[in-house]
């Protein structure tokens, strides 16, 4: 499993560099990638952690309710957090006068 911790390490370590140069667009970024797609991320980095380390038990029922739980929420939040689009500012007509040049 030399190869699961290398990888790890990577991840982690390209983490730190992300984290170095964040500037306020990144920031806004990782605030997406927070609320969407990292709780599937970590999710499904736990389960296979769990399937390569050996883990042989057979899961129960709970386990599978939990994950469905989970998922729901990640899929759910998007949607229930939508906010409505703002309406474009009035759009104001100008006039102006011609003037013949003589």
């Amino acid at each position: 499993y030399l190869w699961f911790w290398g990888l790890a390490a990577a991840v982690s370590l390209a983490f730190v560099y992300y984290y170095w140069r964040m500037d306020a667009s990144r920031f806004e970024l990782l605030k997406l990638l927070a609320s969407s797609v990292m709780p599937l991320g970590i999710l499904t980095f736990i389960v296979l952690a769990v399937i390569l380390l050996g883990e042989q038990h057979q899961l129960d029922g709970w386990f599978y309710g939990g994950v469905a739980i989970i998922l729901g929420a990640v899929f759910m939040h998007p949607l229930l957090t939508r906010r409505p689009a703002a309406k474009p500012p009035e759009a104001v007509l100008g006039t102006a006068e011609s003037k013949a040049i003589e």
